[in-house]
């Protein structure tokens, strides 16, 4: 659902009011950099949500 909202309805460009106008392909390139970091990487995002 979320994945249509962000591709269908441009979400992305919504929210940030057009600075980011693709935000899913930001979170995937996103994801891979952390992905480099290895154990590392895997706490990030739990921090984030902290």
């Amino acid at each position: 659902m979320a994945w249509i909202s962000f591709t269908f309805l441009d979400l992305g460009y919504a929210i940030t009011g057009g600075v980011i106008t693709n935000l899913g392909e930001a979170l995937v390139a996103l994801g891979s950099m952390l992905s480099m970091l290895g154990p590392l990487g895997a706490l990030i995002p739990i921090l984030v949500v902290l």
